[in-house]
């Protein structure tokens, strides 16, 4: 099974989202959430594991954003 690096704050969120171009919204229909659900994770400074930040997490992952040790980092291959 694959090891997981998880969303620590919210500003890997916003950072991950700049990555990939999207806005809010964008982020809130990729992971089937309400945009409210985006804004008040962002505004996080520490974040624990739920169904939202696994959808979160699930949905930057397929746009290619790799979270690392408190960053974040988008991955060439990620269609590989």
């Amino acid at each position: 099974m694959k090891q997981i690096s998880m969303i620590e704050a919210g500003n890997q969120i916003r950072a991950a989202r700049a990555l990939v171009g999207w806005s809010q919204d964008e982020l809130a229909g990729a992971a089937g959430l309400h945009v409210n659900s985006v804004k008040t994770w962002e505004a996080r400074e520490r974040i624990g594991p739920g169904h939202a930040v696994e959808a979160m997490h699930t949905a930057l992952e397929g746009q290619g954003v790799q979270f690392t040790n408190g960053g974040v980092q988008l991955v060439e291959d990620a269609a590989a």
